[in-house]
């Protein structure tokens, strides 16, 4: 009988977070106690939190990802954005900064743009 080698928890969860895991708290759990060091599933997991309104865990969740990776730019953006919509341009302005700064250095022109374009809309 044959065994199936089977990838890292880690390496599917990367893989895979964004598509399983969308609009599935539990599994957010489930991917954080497994790993809780996986900054991507903090940062898809405050994006439900914003779909509830529940603004202040989003806030938590993007910070935990920042802190964990430190070079996350879409976390920023998306951090950003939250300031943003919670009505606080100054930090709004910081982290989309912040996320420009390291979609550049990352070489991912488009979403540096995007950031830019985000940044001009900020009074």
């Amino acid at each position: 009988m044959k065994k199936f080698q089977s990838l890292p928890t880690t390496q599917l969860l990367k893989q895979d977070c964004s598509k399983l895991f969308q609009n599935n708290f539990e599994k957010f759990l489930l991917a954080i106690a497994l790993n809780p060091n996986l900054a991507v599933v903090y940062n898809n997991r405050d994006n439900l939190y914003q779909t509830q309104g529940r603004l202040e865990l989003a806030l938590a969740d993007y910070n935990k990802a920042i802190a964990i990776d430190s070079n996350y730019a879409l976390a920023y953006g998306n951090l950003g954005l939250l300031y943003q919509k919670m009505g606080n341009p100054e930090a709004a302005r910081t982290n989309l900064q912040k996320a420009q700064e390291l979609f550049i250095s990352q070489g991912r022109t488009a979403d540096a743009e995007k950031a830019a374009n985000l940044l001009q809309q900020l009074p």
